[in-house]
């Protein structure tokens, strides 16, 4: 290990203490904070060691003790022996191998005590992801994940799952370039994902049969990671894509060949992932358990059994992204099979419930997923055979009820309307059910009613236009009997058009000229059934 960042000369081989005095449990370690701080400060590595190998169980107790609200004392000395530790330090004891008068047992103890202090100050500390000491420690730690132990590797895992959450953590992983030792290889993004498939591949397709094993916990815990870092690429890639078309100086993470082979293996993993949640909710369903085993007997409960695995949340959100931004014709039809477990865990869970935040998430991952399965004829036949339209507008209902500052509402209400416009337009859809084409009127004359509809011009014109092709293409005696709702929705159109006066300001032109196309199409449809019925 080199000296201070002064002048790099070598120091005499620090003194490896593998068990640091124990701290008293309990307790809060204020004293031993206090030293080494005082060992962190001075200007050689030895010391500097020791006060990390100090350091390394006083953070792990204060880990463990992070619902104690007593611990603002030690919060405080943390943060200062976070900003004494020097980050070329940090480098040398992960950079840390076996040579002349250091054995290997030797360097891979300083860099797992420099692994672990990071580890334990990334949980303790206050928005460690835009940390730039953090940050800057992304290349190096890459650089070693293929060659730690497992224990090692996972704890980098947190790490790099962690900083993945952030734009400045993402673009850190993901834009980092081959090791400087050897720049022909691959970049060090692709050897994290590399080694993220190489972990699901082999894990995901045993997965089941370990689901009630002592260590199911912690391999789940893993293998979440792994999703959500994949998820964070995926994300940095789109981002990357569409600045890149919008002329911005942000560079796709690598070059064409190598991203295509992460493609494929994002896919490889997504056509694992699908077989597993098929596997797993296969082996929950009310049908098949509910009456034998006393299994989950409705499909809420079934949702809910499957979303307390922070393991599904995680594969549905990776699996959502994908699918929606992928234009992969063959994982969308491999998707389809298995919208009976998504529309699963699309199910409402009581509001109260400690799974509904995770819920909510998870329905919005699942309309995701949706917006990309129904761009096949296979998607759209199991759309309709699973009777998702009904599902959506209820949800579409339910939500044109809820106040109009629920922005993430609004949201999702504009794309339930764009699935459902697809799958309308699709040619695998007969022409629309009756109970499609009054649940819809129903909701457009509500909204158009509703007192904050200056605040949701988007979703109710996309109401209006979704009526208006329903009608279009159903049958004569589908259009009649909604008639009467539809004359109704036409009369508010129009007296909105003359009398709404946010309407005629310039920022609503848009919108005005749409409701006015609604209006002149449902009057078309309108004297096109007075011709009819007259000849």
């Amino acid at each position: 290990m080199q000296s201070s960042d002064r002048n790099g000369a070598e120091q005499d081989q620090p003194v490896l203490d593998k068990d640091p005095r124990p701290v008293n449990a309990g307790k809060r370690p204020v004293k031993e904070l206090e030293a080494a701080l005082g060992l962190l400060k001075k200007h050689d590595d030895t010391s500097r060691f020791v006060g990390l190998a100090l350091l390394k169980p006083v953070l792990e107790q204060e880990l463990s003790q992070l619902d104690d609200k007593d611990g603002g004392e030690s919060a405080e000395i943390i943060q200062r022996v976070w900003g004494t530790i020097p980050a070329k330090f940090l480098d040398r004891l992960l950079k840390a191998r076996s040579r002349e008068g250091r054995s290997r047992d030797e360097a891979e103890n300083m860099v797992g005590v420099a692994v672990a202090v990071l580890q334990a100050f990334m949980g303790l500390l206050e928005s460690p992801q835009t940390d730039e000491k953090f940050i800057g420690r992304v290349p190096v730690l890459m650089s070693i994940l293929h060659s730690t132990s497992p224990k090692m590797r996972d704890q980098i895992m947190q790490i790099i799952h962690c900083l993945a959450m952030t734009l400045e953590g993402r673009s850190a992983i993901f834009e980092t370039g081959p090791p400087a030792s050897n720049l022909d290889q691959p970049p060090l993004s692709y050897m994290l994902l590399t080694i993220i498939h190489a972990d699901i591949m082999a894990t995901v397709p045993y997965l089941q049969e370990s689901l009630h094993s002592d260590d199911y916990d912690t391999t789940s815990s893993r293998l979440v990671k792994g999703y959500d870092v994949i998820s964070s690429f995926i994300g940095y890639l789109i981002t990357s894509m569409d600045a890149n078309d919008g002329g911005d100086d942000l560079s796709i993470p690598m070059p064409p060949d190598l991203l295509l082979k992460v493609q494929g293996k994002i896919t490889d993993i997504l056509n694992a992932t699908i077989e597993h949640l098929r596997e797993r909710y296969d082996a929950s369903a009310p049908s098949t358990r509910g009456a034998i085993s006393g299994g989950p007997s409705t499909a809420a409960e079934a949702s809910g059994t499957m979303l307390d695995d922070p393991l599904t949340l995680s594969q549905i959100q990776t699996l959502s992204l994908w699918l929606a931004n992928e234009d992969n014709e063959s994982l969308r039809k491999a998707a389809a099979g298995i919208m009976d477990v998504l529309k699963t865990i699309y199910q409402p869970i009581e509001a109260g419930h400690f799974l509904a935040t995770k819920q909510f998430q998870a329905r919005c991952c699942v309309l995701e997923a949706l917006s990309g399965i129904t761009q096949t004829i296979e998607g759209v036949e199991a759309f309709l055979d699973q009777d998702w339209w009904i599902t959506l507008t209820e949800d579409l209902k339910e939500l044109v009820g809820a106040p109009s500052s629920a922005g993430n509402q609004e949201v999702r209400g504009i794309t339930i309307l764009n699935i459902l416009v697809i799958v309308l337009h699709s040619g695998a859809t007969p022409p629309p059910k009756g109970q499609w084409i009054s649940g819809m009127l129903k909701i457009s004359n509500e909204l158009m009613k509703s007192a904050d509809l200056q605040h949701r011009w988007e979703l109710a014109v996309g109401t209006c236009d979704l009526v208006v092709s329903l009608l279009q293409r159903a049958t004569m005696d589908n259009r009649h009997k909604n008639q009467g709702r539809a004359t109704h929705l036409l009369k508010t159109v129009q007296h909105l058009l003359k009398n709404e006066t946010s309407l005629k300001d310039e920022v609503n032109r848009q919108v005005r000229e749409d409701l006015e196309n609604v209006a002149r199409d449902l009057e078309a449809l309108r004297d096109n059934r007075i011709t009819e019925e007259s000849s």
